[in-house]
C-alpha cells in the first residue's frame, strides 16, 4: 500500500474529537440539501445566478445554500423545489443503523 487514505478514514479520524463531530452533526442537513443543490446546478448545467433567477432568489442567497454552512428553512426548500419542477422526498431518522438521518432523493 502506498500510505494514502480515503476520505473515509481523514473523515473518521477527523470525528474523533467531540466536538468536531456535534458541529458535523449539527450541519447535516444544510450539508445534504448543499450536495443536492450543487448536483442539481451541474447536472442541469445552471449557474448560480441562473439557478436563483428560476427560485426568485438572489444568486448570494443560492451561494450560501451551496456552502453548507447554513440550514435553510423548510419553506426555502419548498420554493426550490417548486421553481425546479422536483418533488424531493426527506426522510429523517434517529436510527444510526438506518444510514444517514437526513437522505433527499428526487421522487420519480
Amino acid at each position: 500500500m502506498n500510505g494514502s487514505r480515503t476520505w473515509q478514514e481523514v473523515l473518521d479520524d477527523y470525528l474523533e474529537d467531540s466536538k468536531v463531530r456535534r458541529d458535523w452533526e449539527r450541519t447535516e442537513v444544510a450539508r445534504t440539501i448543499a450536495i443536492w443543490l450543487c448536483r442539481y446546478r451541474a447536472d442541469h448545467g445552471l449557474t448560480q445566478a441562473e439557478l436563483a433567477a428560476k427560485a426568485g432568489m438572489k444568486q448570494s442567497a443560492i451561494a450560501r445554500l451551496e456552502a453548507g454552512e447554513t440550514t435553510p428553512a423548510l419553506v426555502t426548500v419548498q420554493r426550490l423545489a417548486k421553481a425546479l419542477g422536483v418533488d424531493l422526498v426527506l426522510r429523517v431518522s434517529a436510527d444510526p443503523q438506518a444510514g444517514p438521518a437526513i437522505v433527499i432523493s428526487e421522487a420519480a
